[in-house]
């Protein structure tokens, strides 16, 4: 076998890198998102759901909750 030979033939047996034929599409995107979206809904479907904690037994509460109001310290207006 000839020195020049042997490069080519070990770039051979390693297999040429993989190259993108294209660069994604719109189609492809949404192909990607679709599969992640029902991937991620699958996942949902299989948990456990979790129960809900209500601090209150007062429905008119639940109902309509009183707004969180931020309050300042002393020394700011």
């Amino acid at each position: 076998m000839t020195p020049q030979l042997l490069p080519l033939l070990l770039l051979l047996l390693a297999g040429l890198p993989a190259a993108r034929p294209a660069p994604p599409t719109c189609y492809s995107r949404m192909l990607a998102l679709s599969r992640e979206i029902t991937s991620d809904f699958q996942s949902l479907q299989a948990t456990e759901p979790l129960d809900l904690v209500f601090l209150s037994d007062d429905c008119n509460a639940l109902e309509y909750p009183i707004g969180v109001t931020t309050v300042l310290p002393d020394h700011q207006s």
